[in-house]
């Protein structure tokens, strides 16, 4: 009786397991708004510039309680454009850990901040930076790459600055 009961059991398991993998299924994303995308696009070399005029030990952009920036290989967090202006970006979370999201800031020729600014909803984070190659200096935005879960799970999501310095505004999924 006893084995008995343990193989009705374990054919419920074995039954209830199946039913739970075959029900889920694997999304697939909508590649068409990152169809300009497709890789051979040409890679830009940016030099770091010291704009901090030999002041130490720096400045307070923003503050995190998220230590752990990355997974694995570094991407950019904090890029310079040609006209010297610092595009700045990382994951912060507050400090009741609760809440977790992209945050950035921008730093004018001046010196001056827009100041610490979220960048994305919650749940995100993992966040990398660049700027757009625009030929004019005064155009070029930033944009910010990360993963969002908007509780159906993880998506890669793209951010683009409204104009130069004007803040980041929640984009588009790829």
């Amino acid at each position: 009786m006893i084995q008995q009961k343990h193989i009705y059991k374990t054919i419920i398991m074995v039954a209830l397991v199946a039913g739970i993998c075959f029900a889920t299924g694997v999304k697939i994303a909508d590649p068409e708004p990152c169809i300009g995308i497709i890789g051979d696009e040409q890679l830009v070399t940016r030099k770091g510039v010291p704009y901090l005029g030999g002041r130490g030990p720096g400045d307070q952009i923003g503050i995190t309680w998220y230590d752990y920036q990355a997974n694995g290989g570094y991407g950019q967090r904090i890029l310079v454009d040609d006209n010297g202006q610092a595009h700045i970006d990382w994951m912060k979370m507050d400090a009741a850990q609760t809440n977790r999201y992209c945050a950035w800031n921008f730093r004018y020729i001046d010196g001056s901040y827009y100041g610490e600014t979220q960048a994305s909803n919650s749940w995100s984070g993992y966040v990398q930076v660049d700027i757009t190659q625009d030929a004019d200096p005064d155009s070029q935005r930033t944009v910010i790459c990360y993963h969002f879960n908007p509780g159906a799970g993880y998506y890669s999501w793209v951010d683009v600055d409204g104009g130069q310095g004007w803040r980041v505004v929640r984009g588009f999924q790829c």
